[in-house]
Parts: C-alpha cells; sequence; structure tokens
C-alpha cells in the first residue's frame, strides 16, 4: 500500500544533542507505551555526524506528535561509538532492561554485520538497520527480523563505477578507503564494473577504522599516474585526509571520486572549498526534486542551520517506515510476525524519492550520482545523473552475486567478474 509521507513540521526547542547512553527522550504519558531504541554513534570518529541521525529520527516522531496506532511512543537513545561490540551490548540493555521489542539503527557497518550476527538471541524484536551499509547484512542467508531501510554500500556504487570509465573517461583508478566491511563494499560496488568496463585499480590503500590516523604514510603509497582517486572514508577521517592531501600538494593534481559518506554535509562543513567539483554515488542529495524533501529541509534547516544529510535523512526514512507499519497493526509492535509483514509491504514516498523493500528485506532506491557545489554560502551535493530502481545486487544476477566471497580487501578481482552471470 503506497501512501504519502506525512510530514507536519513541529518545530519544538530541545536542549542538548549529546545524549548520554540510556538517555529518555520525548517522554511519553503513562499508559501502553511503545518503545523504541536508537543506536547512534554519539562518540568515536562519527560523532560529529552522530547527532545527525537523532535529528532524523525526531523529526519523523514530531510529525506524528510522537503517536503511533493510538499509542505514545518513547525512544531511548543509545551511544554505540561505531563500535560493533557496543552496539550489541546497548542492544541487550535496551531488549532487557527497556523491554524494546523495536530498534533504529545502527551505522556502521561492522554494528551492522554485528546486530546481523546476534538476531537469533533476540527474535522477538525487528531490527530496523537505518545506516549500516555492509552487504551481508540483507543478503547470503538474510535474518527474518532484520530489515535495511538505507542501502548497501555497493548498491549505489554500481553506476558509479561505470560513470567514471565511460562518462569521466578515467582509466586507472587507485583506492584509499577504511579498512572495514561498508568501505569494502563500496570499493567492491565501484571496481565491479569500473574493472568490467575496461578499467584498472593500481593500487587499494586500506587504512585502519576506529582511532586517530595519521595519513602521511598513506598518501607516500598513492600513484602520481592515475586518472582518479576512490576515496572512502568519513568522518574525521574523511577532513584529516583532505588536509593532509592538501599538505602534500596533491588537491587539485590528482581527480577525487567519493564514497558515499566522504562529501556529507559535515565533511563539507570543514572542508568543504577544497571539494568542490567532486562526484560521488549516493543516494541522498542536498537538491532533490520532491516535496517530502522540501519539507525535511525546511524543518531541519529551521532547527540546525545546515542542509539534511545523508544519515539524517536515512534515519528519517526508517522511522517513517516504522510508523507506516505500526501504523497498519494498530502499534502492536507485540505481535512481531504481523508488524513484520506490514514492515515488507510498506511503499512510501520520501525525502529521498520513492520506497519499497526487495525480497531481500533490503530497500530498492533511486542511486545518484551527485557533485559538490558551492550554493550561496553553502556547499552541498547536487545531482548529476539519476539510476532508479536500484536494488543490492546491481546489473548482476542474484544467485550468482551471493555465491561470490563477499568484498574484501583484494576483491572483486577481474578473473572473477569475468564469470558473472548477468541478469
Amino acid at each position: 500500500m503506497k501512501r504519502p509521507l506525512l510530514f507536519v513540521v513541529v518545530l519544538v526547542v530541545i536542549a542538548g544533542l549529546a545524549f548520554p547512553a540510556g538517555g529518555r527522550e520525548a517522554a511519553a504519558p503513562e499508559g501502553d507505551v511503545l518503545k523504541v531504541g536508537v543506536l547512534a554513534p554519539l562518540t568515536g570518529v562519527f560523532a560529529g555526524g552522530g547527532w545527525l541521525i537523532v535529528e532524523g529520527v525526531k523529526l519523523a516522531f514530531e510529525g506524528v506528535d510522537y503517536q503511533v496506532g493510538g499509542r505514545p511512543v518513547q525512544l531511548f537513545i543509545e551511544d554505540t561509538g561505531a563500535r560493533p561490540e557496543m552496539a550489541i551490548q546497548k542492544t541487550q540493555r535496551l531488549v532487557e532492561r527497556e523491554g524494546v521489542q523495536l530498534i533504529i539503527g545502527p551505522l556502521s557497518g561492522g554494528e551492522g554485520m554485528a546486530m546481523k550476527e546476534f538476531a537469533d538471541r533476540i527474535p522477538n524484536v525487528t531490527v530496523v538497520v537505518a545506516g549500516a551499509a555492509s552487504e551481508d547484512i540483507t543478503m547470503r542467508g538474510i535474518k527474518p527480523n532484520v530489515f535495511r531501510t538505507s542501502y548497501s554500500g555497493a548498491q549505489v556504487m554500481f553506476p558509479f563505477g561505470e560513470y567514471a570509465y565511460n562518462e569521466l573517461g578515467m582509466r586507472q583508478v587507485a583506492v584509499i578507503a577504511s579498512d572495514y566491511a561498508f568501505p569494502h563494499s563500496q570499493v567492491g560496488g565501484f571496481l565491479s564494473t569500473f574493472l568490467l568496463a575496461g578499467g584498472e585499480v593500481p593500487a587499494r590503500i586500506w587504512v585502519p577504522f576506529g582511532g586517530p590516523v595519521d595519513f602521511s604514510s598513506y598518501i607516500a603509497q598513492i600513484p602520481r599516474d592515475i586518472d582518479g582517486l576512490f576515496v572512502g572514508l568519513g568522518g574525521t577521517d574523511a577532513i584529516n585526509f583532505v588536509q593532509q592531501f592538501k599538505e602534500f600538494g596533491l588537491l587539485g593534481q590528482i581527480p577525487i571520486l567519493g564514497g558515499s559518506i566522504f562529501v556529507d554535509p559535515v565533511v563539507l562543513s570543514q572542508v568543504g572549498e577544497d571539494l568542490i567539483g567532486v562526484k560521488a554515488g549516493s543516494h541522498y542529495a542536498q537538491e532533490l526534486p520532491y516535496p517530502e524533501f522540501r519539507a525535511f529541509e525546511e524543518a531541519f534547516f529551521a532547527r540546525n542551520q545546515m542542509p539534511t544529510s545523508l544519515w539524517a535523512a536515512d534515519y528519517f526514512v526508517a522511522t517513517q517506515a516504522v510508523i507506516a507499519a505500526l501504523e497498519e497493526v494498530g502499534g502492536r509492535i507485540e505481535d512481531q510476525a504481523g508488524f513484520r509483514e506490514a514492515l515488507r509491504n510498506v511503499e512510501l514516498d520520501t525525502p529521498r524519492g520513492p520506497f519499497r523493500f526487495d525480497e531481500f528485506q533490503n530497500v530498492v532506491l533511486t542511486a545518484r550520482i551527485t557533485e559538490v557545489r558551492k550554493i550561496g554560502d553553502q556547499y552541498r551535493n547536487i545531482v548529476i545523473k539519476n539510476v532508479p530502481d536500484q536494488d543490492q545486487f546491481g546489473p548482476f544476477d542474484p544467485d550468482w552475486y551471493q555465491a561470490q566471497p563477499p568484498f574484501g580487501r583484494d576483491t572483486p578481482t577481474l578473473p572473477m567478474l569475468r564469470q558473472a552471470v548477468f541478469r
């Protein structure tokens, strides 16, 4: 059942956005409270954007006045620090101590994979992965209680690899990215179509994730005679990389291609001038042609004086999907089977565009190729190409794709891709 995205702008002054672990937000009246857990990185490498997640969830619930199916909603916001073990600990706390049966999150790929592995231990809880984009969350064996409303890393990169070869004329592209599941997926998706088109990757440089990084030794490994550099970094890592890349005198000498979170508005707020013209693969931008986008953008900007981000939009859309499914079952989250069936059938018009799930409980979306531009005094990602109805398998046959090993530090390879089965 397709329904328009309901969004009522409710401007509420909220004191503070760095919530303590277990902090209760939007306290509901006494009664049959519907408890919702939210996993967000309010500390760690993604802390600069973690508060955006909370804003996305709040704006969606404010749109229905924190009432769903006749029940008041209580949010429990937990800081995971983008660490897999912390995501599991906080999930256990939410389920065992607070009695939560619905969790929105987490953000990072490692967390998402940990939640998938943990899902069997919480069969009466539905996890709506609102940010994590590691491939295997929704393939190579799916969990009945795990849905993903965000994207898989490769999903939005399949069109970008082909674009780099065919439209940008690039033949040699090196890679520098964080060494964990999400960037593996993004790099894998990009290289799958880039290599098949005839491109070459002279270097894959992997950077440790989770702590401060001095990029000088990694930048020294980047070949100089290349057509482009794919950068799969985010948060403070992305900012520090750009600053050091500039210090090496390489900014403007080697064209940069961005992963989805490399050009997030939080990054652009610090190094946007240096990234003007950078193209990236994503499913979101700061200019989209939907009334739902305009409503979301206006409400978000009114509260935060900055454009919306991919993270805020992803958690907003996840919450909207949750609300739609809960309304369908009259707010009865206790009926997990009924709720999950309603969630599978949700179709929405959202700030990101049309939304629906595939048979693997992963979102089908419009992939976009964007470019960083300065609009007035703001740096924004502007869409230069749309690829609608993109699922997580790109051009490949789903059975063949899932029979291959997950993307990693050394995959995909051209010999593997030459054996590919296409749709």
